[in-house]
């Protein structure tokens, strides 16, 4: 075991939540996994106290599901929790959206460290976004740089005239698949939503993660080729497309290591 020091990282999703204690080096020790659902704020204190036993930790870093800006919550569409829910729960904590946070480590120690830009995309029960610059993720003038997967797009059918609705969480997501949406469909889907991404951002590479967006098969091998697909430049179309190198942990060492840095340089709220 690493001597530390460490800092507890939290994960903080739509279905389950990750605690573990993270070293500089974003390895992890004492992972646990909580559901969502089930679980209360002291059943959450309880495990990063678990985590953190005996251990020389430095502080919390929290990702969540949600909008978040300077360090507050701006949403609730998945978890009631805020900013001074989780001070009161956990102490002072480092407090960032997920998907940054995962995007962080990815950059860090991750898929995406060789790149001087890349998009990193989440998919699990929800799907986001986060634009990585020089190895900082973006989070835009509100914090909010990260709804590809809950903006939706409005089109009438040019067949039919049906006027249509609709985001990449509706019909690509976990949630999507659960409610029975066809994998290869749901991938080409999202896809689309990607590349667009793509053409507007330009970036370096992509790199996906999340536990839908890491797993091997169809979803993925159909998500490849229609991102690829999807570029509208030719000569973009061969970017790299790689899933993230820390799997579904992408959030918990994004969430350690930025209590780490904020330790380092003493900025814990």
């Amino acid at each position: 075991m690493h001597s530390g020091p460490y800092a507890v990282g939290i994960d903080i999703g739509g279905t389950k939540i990750a605690v573990a204690a993270v070293d500089p080096d974003g390895r992890l020790e004492r992972l646990t996994r909580l559901p969502t659902a089930a679980t209360s704020l002291d059943d959450l204190a309880e495990a990063a106290a678990r985590a953190a036993d005996g251990l020389d930790v430095v502080g919390v870093g929290v990702g969540i599901c949600e909008l978040v800006d300077d360090g507050r919550v701006g949403s609730h569409a998945s978890i009631a929790w805020d900013e001074e829910d989780l001070a009161e729960a956990l102490g002072p904590v480092v407090l960032e959206a997920d998907v940054r946070a995962a995007a962080l480590a990815e950059a860090r120690v991750g898929a995406g460290r060789p790149f001087p830009t890349f998009l990193y995309v989440t998919v699990g029960t929800g799907i986001s976004h986060c634009l990585v610059v020089d190895g900082e993720p973006v989070r835009g003038a509100h914090g909010a740089a990260q709804l590809a997967g809950s903006g939706a797009v409005t089109f009438a059918c040019p067949h039919c005239g049906e006027r249509v609705r609709i985001s990449a969480e509706d019909a690509a997501s976990g949630a999507a698949l659960a409610r029975g949406a066809a994998t290869e469909q749901a991938a080409e889907t999202l896809a689309s939503f990607i590349a667009l991404l793509v053409n507007v951002l330009d970036p370096h590479a992509l790199v996906v993660g999340g536990g839908l967006g890491t797993a091997a098969g169809a979803y993925w091998e159909t998500l490849v080729r229609s991102v690829r697909e999807h570029v509208w430049a030719e000569h973009a179309r061969d970017l790299p497309v790689l899933q993230a190198a820390l799997g579904a942990d992408s959030g918990v060492v994004g969430a350690g290591l930025l209590a780490v840095r904020a330790a380092e340089t003493e900025e814990v709220r």
